[in-house]
Formats: structure tokens, C-alpha cells, sequence
């Protein structure tokens, strides 16, 4: 993964793995009261929810888990902007927050 932080948006860059059918994963993110939930289904590898768990991002407070292929990202306190997109070479899901 990747971020930055730039005119009040935090941006996270994820590089995922996928199947052959599928190589950018399912990710779905919403809103659970103030917090952010951000989920990853199908995902064959993922070291950034090692890597990301406990971590503070641009203010922002991050738990992570992850079960069998499914992975989830908790953004603690959020506002509820965000942006959420997928692109391909290289395989990349983006998660914008406004801060």
C-alpha cells in the first residue's frame, strides 16, 4: 500500500491480487455510524492488513482483520466522504477520505 495526504484528503493506494477472472478484487466500503468500513473479498494475499493494523493515517485510527480471503479495513471517526475505485495495470484499489 501507499498514501498520501494532500489538500485535506487522505488517499490510501492498495496493490491487490486477485484471481485470473479476477484481478482487481471485490471492495466495497460504507459507513458504519462514524467509522469507515472497507472490505475486500477474493483477495488471494493481502500484507497491508498486517501492516496497517493500529496504524494512525492522516489522523485517522485503523483496524484491520482478515478471515480466509475476505479482508477489512476500519477507519476510525471518519467523515462521511469518501471516494472508492479500482484500476488495472497495475491492479490498484484507491480509498479516498475527506479529513
Amino acid at each position: 500500500y501507499s498514501f498520501s495526504n494532500a489538500g485535506g484528503i487522505l488517499t490510501i493506494t492498495y496493490t491487490v491480487s486477485g484471481s485470473s477472472n479476477r484481478p482487481v478484487p471485490s471492495a466495497t466500503a460504507q459507513m458504519q455510524s462514524n467509522d469507515l468500513e472497507l472490505v475486500f473479498t477474493d483477495v488471494v494475499s493481502d500484507a497491508s492488513y498486517k501492516a496497517l493494523d493500529g496504524k494512525k493515517l492522516g489522523g485517522l485510527n485503523i483496524e484491520t482483520s482478515r478471515s480466509g480471503n475476505k479482508s477489512t479495513y476500519l477507519f476510525k471517526n471518519v467523515s462521511k466522504e469518501f471516494k472508492l475505485y479500482g484500476s488495472k495495470s497495475p491492479n490498484q484499489v484507491v480509498l479516498e477520505i475527506k479529513l
